[in-house]
C-alpha cells in the first residue's frame, strides 16, 4: 500500500538556480500550495529503437502523455494527443515501450501503436480487463503484454501483422517485467503467486518463440523458498542474461550465460540493485552497448547512485561526474550509443529527464518545476539511526502506556531504525528562533508499503514543511526498503507493532537531541503510513499534536475484503493468515481501538480509491465526530490512491495549512 505518485515522482539539477519563491506566501518566503500544485510528473524514459531520440512519459495534472526529444533543452513535442496514457494493472507503470520508429502505449483498456512522426495511434487490441507492460519483439512481428482480469492474469502476445493474439503463460497469479532476447527467439520474465508479494518469492521464467509464437511450456529459471528475483534483461549480443536478486541478503545483480545458465559474475555489495516491485515496468540495470558491462542504480539507505559492474574483472565502481549531485535515481536506460537517461533528483533538485555520459557528465532534457532553480546544500538530509528500545524507560522498558494497549505487542526485536531528517530552511520564518534554544516544531513522515523507503530525494511535502519552520524526520522503520532483506523482512507478522514502536522511538530520539519541540511533533502519513499514523496516536495519546492521514488503512478486515487483487493477500505476511490470526486483525485495526485517539487529526481521502476505498475513512470521522474529537475530513471527488489533478493538490496543503497554523501553537 504505497502513496500513488502525486505528480511529482523526481528532481532538478545542480548547475540550475533554485529561488526560494520568496513572498509568493503570504510574504513569509515559505512555498505556496499554487507552486507545488504548478508541476510535470515524470513516469518513464526510454530510448527510440534507434537510440536517436529520448522518449519520457509526462504527467499533467491528471492527464499523461508520451513526449520526445533529440537534444536537451529543445525541440522537445507531444507524440500522443487525445489519449492519456496509462496502464491499468495493480498500482499502474508499463505504459509504454519504443521499438524502432514505433511506440506502443496504453490508454484505457487499449493497446495503441503509432509512428513517432505520425499524429494519431491505431488500435492494436482491446481488451475487457487492465493492460500493462507492452513490448516488442526485436522484428517487430510480436508485442507482449500483461492483461489482467479481477480473478486472474496472463502474460500474451499480438501480432503486429496478422492481429492474432496468444497466451504466452496463464499459469501464474502474476507477470512482470517481460524481456525479449537479441534474436527474438526466447522471453524471459518475472513471475510470482499468492500470497507471496514480488519482493518476498519470486521467479525467472523462460519461453522460446517461434514464428507462430511460444513454442512448448516457460522453464523456471530460480524458484527459491527465500529469495526473489527482479527485472531479466539479455545483453545486446545475446550471450548473457542479468538479474537482481536477494538471495544473498541484498538485492543484487547476477550475470549468467545464455543458454547455458551457467553463473559467470556476482556484484556482491551491502546496497540495493532493486526496488520493490510495486509497479509494472520498473528498470533499476541496463546493459552497455557493448555487453562487456552493466549499469546500476545503486540504492543504500536512502541514497541512491549510478554505477558500472564489468564482467571481466568483477568490479563495480561508481559513476563520478556531475552525475554525483543525484541522490535519487529511477528507470535507467541506455542507448546504443551508451548515453545513460534516468529520472533524477536530489533533495534540493526537482526532478528532472536527465542524460549522462559514461564519465558521469549530465544534460537535463526536461524540468518538472517551472522558474530558477539552484542547488542549496542545506535541503539535503542528515542520515540517523538509534536504538528504539534504549529511548523508552531507564531500564529499555516499552512506555506503561504500551503495556496497557489492548493486545499491543510488547516485543521490540532488532530495534535499529532509520531516518533522513531535515532540518527547518533558513528562509523560513520560524527558523531563526526567538530563544536559539527552542527546538523546532516536527513533522514525522511515514512512508507507505510498508515495504517503501523515504529516498533522499526531492519532496514537495518536506519543503512545504520546512519552509513554515518545521524539521522533518523522513522515517525509514523497520521494514523498509534499502537496508537488506533481512531488515525489511522484521515487519513480517509485525505491521503495526515494530512500525509504531519506531514513530514513538523516533519522536523520543529527536527529543533526547534537542532537535525537536516535544510539544509540537506531528504525523503526516499516507495509505499504509496512513495506518501507523493512525496507530500511533491510539498508543500514545497525547502524545503527539496531531496527525496529517491521507487514505490510511482503519479496518484490517475490511481491508481484506475490499482491496484490489494485487494486494489480496499481503496481509498474509504482515499480520498473518485468516482465520488463524484473526485475533491480530482485531488488536491492530484502528477502527477497533479509535476510541482511544484523541488528538487533532486531518484525514483526506479520494472518491475514487479501489486500494483502500472511502469507507475506511468514514469510520474513522464518524467515530471522531461521535466524540467530538478535533478534525478535518475531505473527500476528493475523482481521485484515487493519491492525488493527480492540480487542483487537488492545491487544495490539499492549502488544508494542511489551515490545519497546522490551527493546531501548532
Amino acid at each position: 500500500m504505497p502513496e500513488r505518485a502525486w505528480g511529482f515522482e523526481s528532481p532538478l539539477s545542480h548547475h540550475l538556480k533554485f529561488m526560494m519563491y520568496t513572498g509568493r506566501n503570504k510574504g513569509n518566503g515559505a512555498v505556496s500550495p499554487a507552486d507545488l500544485a504548478d508541476k510535470l510528473g515524470f513516469g518513464d524514459v526510454q530510448w527510440s529503437g534507434q537510440g536517436d531520440s529520448l522518449l519520457w512519459l509526462e504527467s499533467r495534472s491528471d492527464r499523461a502523455v508520451i513526449v520526445t526529444g533529440r537534444t536537451s533543452g529543445r525541440g522537445a513535442r507531444d507524440i500522443t494527443r487525445e489519449e492519456s496514457v496509462r496502464a491499468g494493472v495493480g498500482y499502474g507503470g508499463g505504459d509504454f515501450s519504443c521499438a524502432g520508429d514505433t511506440v506502443y502505449f496504453i490508454s484505457g483498456r487499449k493497446l495503441y501503436r503509432q509512428k513517432l512522426e505520425e499524429v494519431s495511434p491505431s488500435v492494436l487490441y482491446r481488451s475487457d480487463g487492465d493492460l500493462s507492460a507492452p513490448s516488442c519483439s526485436p522484428f517487430g512481428e510480436w508485442i507482449v503484454f500483461i492483461e489482467s482480469f479481477d480473478d486472474s492474469e496472463r502474460l500474451a502476445a499480438v501480432s503486429s501483422s496478422r492481429g492474432q493474439v496468444v497466451d504466452i503463460h496463464t499459469e501464474s497469479d502474476f507477470n512482470m517485467q517481460a524481456a525479449w532476447h537479441p534474436s527474438g527467439k526466447y522471453l524471459a520474465w518475472v513471475t510470482w503467486e499468492n500470497p507471496c508479494m514480488p519482493w518476498n518469492r519470486s521467479s525467472i521464467r523462460i519461453i522460446e518463440f517461434g514464428g507462430r509464437g511460444p513454442e512448448g511450456k516457460a522453464s523456471v529459471l530460480e524458484e527459491e523458498i527465500d529469495s526473489s528475483v527482479f527485472q531479466p534483461e539479455f545483453s545486446p549480443d545475446g550471450r548473457y542474461l542479468a538479474y537482481v536478486t536477494d538471495r544473498n541478503g541484498w538485492a543484487n545483480l547476477r550475470i549468467l550465460e545464455f543458454p547455458s545458465l551457467e553463473c559467470i559474475a556476482e556484484a556482491a555489495d551491502d546496497s540495493e540493485h532493486a526496488v520493490p516491485a510495486w509497479l509494472q515496468g520498473m528498470r533499476t540495470i541496463a546493459w552497455a552497448p557493448d555487453s562487456r558491462s552493466v549499469f546500476l542504480i545503486r540504492n543504500a539507505k536512502g541514497f541512491s547512485s549510478l554505477a558500472r559492474y564489468w564482467i571481466e574483472n568483477g568490479k563495480l565502481e561508481p559513476v563520478q561526474g556531475l552525475i554525483e549531485a543525484y541522490s535519487s535515481m529511477s528507470q535507467i536506460a541506455v542507448s546504443k550509443e551508451g548515453r545513460i537517461a534516468v529520472i533524477a533528483s536530489s533533495p534540493s533538485v526537482p526532478p528532472v529527464i536527465l542524460v549522462s555520459d559514461e564519465t558521469g557528465g549530465t544534460e537535463i532534457w526536461r524540468i518538472s518545476l517551472p522558474g530558477d532553480f539552484v542547488h542549496d546544500p542545506s535541503r539535503n538530509p542528515e542520515p540517523l539511526s538509534w536504538d528504539s528500545s534504549l529511548l523508552s524507560g531507564k531500564d529499555g522498558s516499552r512506555e506503561k502506556s504500551m503495556e496497557n494497549g489492548e493486545g499491543f505487542d510488547n516485543e521490540s526485536g532488532d530495534a535499529i531504525c532509520n531516518g533522513l531528517f531535515y532540518r527547518p530552511l533558513p528562509e523560513s520564518p520560524d527558523s531563526e528562533s526567538k530563544e536559539a534554544a527552542v527546538p523546532p516544531p516536527v513533522v514525522i513522515m511515514i512512508h507507505g508499503g510498508p515495504t517503501s523507503c523515504h529516498y533522499a530525494e526531492f519532496d514537495p511535502a518536506v519543503l512545504f514543511y520546512t519552509s513554515r519552520g518545521y524539521a522533518v524526520m523522513d522515517l525509514n522503520y523497520r521494514g523498509s526498503t534499502g537496508y537488506g532483506r533481512e531488515y525489511r523482512c522484521l515487519l513480517n507478522e509485525k505491521w503495526g507493532v515494530y512500525d509504531v514502536q519506531d514513530v514513538k522511538g523516533a519522536a523520543d530520539f529527536l527529543i533526547s537531541r534537542g532537535l525537536a519541540d516535544s510539544r509540537r511533533i506531528f504525523l503526516d502519513g499516507g495509505s499504509a503510513g496512513g495506518f501507523t499514523l493512525l496507530l500511533s496516536l491510539i498508543n500514545y495519546p497525547g502524545f503527539f499534536r496531531g496527525g496529517i492521514c491521507r487514505y490510511g488503512v482503519a479496518d484490517l478486515f475490511s481491508l481484506v475484503e475490499d482491496t484490489h487483487r494485487f494486494e489480496a493477500h499481503y496481509l498474509d505476511s504482515l499480520i498473518g493468515k485468516l482465520p488463524d490470526h484473526r485475533d491480530r486483525y482485531q488488536q491492530r485495526s484502528p477502527i477497533d481501538r479509535i476510541k482511544k485517539l484523541v488528538d487533532p487529526v486531518a484525514v483526506f481521502q479520494g472518491s475514487d480509491d479501489k486500494v483502500v476505498p472511502l469507507n475506511q475513512a468514514e469510520k474513522i470521522v464518524a467515530s471522531l465526530e461521535q466524540r467530538k474529537v478535533p478534525h478535518l475530513f475531505h473527500v476528493f471527488e475523482g481521485e484515487g490512491h493519491g492525488w493527480r489533478k492540480k487542483e487537488t493538490i492545491k487544495a490539499y496543503y492549502e488544508m494542511v495549512e489551515d490545519f497546522l497554523l490551527e493546531y501548532c501553537e
